[in-house]
């Protein structure tokens, strides 16, 4: 069983918290509000026995008073008792059995860090300014979270024992959050000389944060009020475009009204969009009056006046602005640049304008390697335009251009006089060996990377400005030493380098690297794509061994004459004809990234050179010949088969008729065997030939 007590200290209530089990608690409510001082009494009541939880000091600031608890032995029945409650009282008191286990206590935001605070603000009743024996009330209001433990209090003049203080807090419910205000009053009757002065609000919470206010309290003889006015500098310079401020100091009591009147007697009220700004300011007894001009210019000489004014009377006080009318100098700003490359030969061009005659001088110092080391080197400046001096009497302008070749980090000053004044303009010169006009990033590589290749990525920053140089990948990671992947890191004259090295580089390596360097701001981070380059190649094209041949106009048969062609990276196309670029016309269009021509009719003009035509003379001549070759052999060859054709016909008709006429009677007839005719009847079928069979 649990019960939230709440403890009320001049109003103000805080709570935390326990949670347990729920034996039955009297009085049976579950929150009990009593007031600081008074007696604390809760009774549990169980069927086992019981043991008390509650709040208790700790070494966070928390104070609680002794507790009783009535009986000290073990029993069913328990009466807590605190006879004198105090603020830090407030929580939650917990009755569980004792064969119960707590498992969770806590304080309910009591110590929570994060308190809301609002700044006190003091509100005086009556005027600040008062006469002695007058009473004096001041009223100090302030907002806290109702679980922040705090306290609030005065700081004032003199330890005076009339003062007399009350305290009010009022419950402001928002939100999320419910809030006490808490008003704070000091009174003091009869006040005397020596109550003048500051007084302050402070609230402190519990972990030592102090928030406060205050205010200033003039106390001055009703027959003898008072006001006096001075200043350290009356007498002002200012020159074109600077700021230029006027301070008086006040002494006064009643606290007078002030009025500042410009150099043509018009009143001048704080307005920074026209220039001006009116600041006061309470130090001790004396008021601070500051009136700041910007940007002035010859119409803003002349003088003006603060006028200051209460019971006792008007003072004035008059300041003098003198304009000085300096040279206006300024470097052109189509020379200078912040960073240059090694042996570079810079330029720089020093504009004056004055209304009196002037002159102008260069000089130029090279820093050493350690702060505020220097060589002046103004020999080294090469003149190329301008005057030294300009005699001019009014409105005098000039421009003198120079030119030096800087070897490391120096700077250049141009400096312009008259009789006001002398004003100058300098620019420092960085000299770095890495990017070009760069302080800092990845210098441009002079090749392009092809696979297989060990390749290397250099990251240069201007020493002195930059710290320290790193490679990341494109996971946010540092870059460290692989089989296949080094960083280096090198120190020159003018950069310090982070080196990436890559060996047998592949496709596999493209990917985001980043360099990241610091400086005195944080990180500066420069991002390099790497880039695999494959040579460009042919991928698909129509034009191998292609003729076409157009005797007329023919648009509704357009060419096509296609070029795909594949690399990284992607390649540029460009058409010619007899050696001249196509460009898209109504006769030739481009399509596919330059990888389609569309010729919409072809004229004779279209046709190719002079060399295409012999070509295709002789390539005709050629066919001819061979096709003339093709047809001879041909034709002999059928010859010589129907000649073999004949004789074979005119063979087996001589066999089987014979040639009985040409019979010799002379000769025996074994020899003429020949000429005799064929018998078929003497043919022996030669399915009944039997070889090895005697007869």
């Amino acid at each position: 069983m649990t019960l939230v007590v709440t403890i009320k200290k001049s109003g103000v209530m805080i709570r935390s918290g326990c949670h347990g089990f729920k034996p039955q608690l009297y009085p049976n409510v579950t929150e009990l509000q009593i007031n600081e001082g008074d007696t604390l009494k809760i009774t549990c009541m169980s069927k086992g026995y019981i043991n008390f939880h509650f709040p208790t000091s700790n070494a966070r600031g928390r104070t609680t008073s002794q507790p009783d608890i009535i009986p000290e032995g073990r029993s069913t029945n328990k009466t807590f008792i605190r006879s004198s409650t105090v603020f830090g009282d407030t929580g939650w008191y917990c009755c569980a059995d004792e064969s119960k286990r707590i498992t969770n206590m806590t304080f309910k935001n009591h110590n929570e860090q994060g308190v809301t605070w609002i700044k006190p603000n003091i509100k005086v009743n009556g005027l600040k300014d008062m006469t002695v024996g007058s009473k004096l009330s001041l009223k100090c209001t302030v907002k806290v979270r109702r679980e922040a433990l705090y306290n609030i209090f005065w700081k004032i003049p003199n330890n005076m024992t009339s003062r007399i203080i009350f305290n009010n807090v009022q419950e402001v419910a928002e939100k999320y959050y419910t809030y006490d205000l808490i008003t704070s009053e000091l009174i003091v009757d009869n006040v005397t000389f020596g109550d003048k002065g500051y007084y302050e609000c402070q609230v402190k919470s519990s972990f030592n944060k102090t928030k406060s206010t205050h205010t200033y309290i003039c106390i001055y003889d009703s027959n003898k009020p008072y006001i006096h006015l001075t200043s350290n500098n009356k007498n002002v310079y200012g020159n074109y475009g600077d700021s230029v401020t006027f301070v008086a100091y006040a002494t006064a009591c009643p606290t007078p009204n002030f009025k500042w009147v410009d150099n043509h007697g018009f009143r001048i009220h704080s307005d920074p969009s026209l220039g001006y700004s009116i600041l006061t300011k309470y130090n001790e007894s004396t008021l601070s009056m500051s009136l700041r001009i910007d940007n002035i210019k010859p119409f803003n000489r002349g003088f003006y006046t603060l006028s200051a004014g209460n019971i006792a009377g008007k003072k004035e006080l008059t300041f003098h602005l003198k304009f000085l009318d300096k040279p206006r100098v300024w470097l052109n700003t189509s020379y200078p640049k912040g960073y240059y490359s090694f042996n570079e030969s810079v330029t720089f061009a020093c504009h004056v304008e004055s209304k009196s005659k002037f002159n102008i001088s260069w000089t130029y110092k090279r820093h050493l390697k350690f702060k505020f080391q220097y060589i002046d080197e103004t020999n080294k400046i090469l003149r190329l335009h301008g005057m030294n001096t300009n005699e001019t009497s009014n409105n005098a302008e000039s421009e003198s251009i120079v030119m030096i070749s800087p070897l490391g980090r120096s700077t250049i000053k141009c400096t312009a006089c008259n009789k006001d004044g002398c004003v100058n303009k300098e620019h420092d010169i960085y000299v770095t060996d890495g990017v070009p006009n760069k302080a800092f990033g990845v210098i441009e590589p002079k090749t392009k990377f092809y696979e297989s290749q060990n390749i290397s990525l250099v990251c240069a920053a201007v020493i002195h400005i930059f710290s320290e140089v790193l490679w990341y990948d494109n996971k946010n990671e540092k870059i460290v030493d692989s089989e296949r992947i080094h960083v280096t890191f090198k120190e020159t004259n003018y950069t310090e380098r982070a080196i990436l090295s890559i060996t047998n580089v592949s496709r596999s390596d493209e990917r985001d690297y980043y360099c990241v360097t610091k400086n005195l701001y944080g990180k500066i981070r420069e991002k390099y794509s790497l880039k695999i380059n494959i040579p460009a190649y042919f991928v698909h094209v129509n034009m191998n061994d292609f003729a076409i041949i157009r005797f007329a106009k023919d648009p509704e048969n357009p060419v096509y004459l296609l070029c795909y062609i594949g690399g990284t990276p992607t390649p540029n196309i460009t058409w010619f004809k007899d050696g001249t670029p196509l460009e898209s016309s109504k006769q030739f269009s481009l399509e596919d990234r330059n990888q389609k021509l569309v010729i919409r009719y072809l004229l004779e003009r279209d046709s190719g050179n002079q060399e295409l035509y012999i070509w295709i003379a002789m390539i005709v001549w050629f066919i001819t010949i061979l096709i003339s070759l093709l047809m001879y052999f041909y034709l002999k060859t059928q010859h010589a088969k129907f000649k073999e054709k004949k004789l074979l016909e005119a063979g087996s008709t001589n066999f089987k008729e014979g040639a009985v006429d040409l019979i010799n009677p002379d000769l025996t007839v074994d020899e003429q065997a020949e000429l005799l005719p064929y018998d078929i009847r003497w043919e022996f079928p030669i399915e009944k030939l039997r070889l090895g069979k005697k007869l």
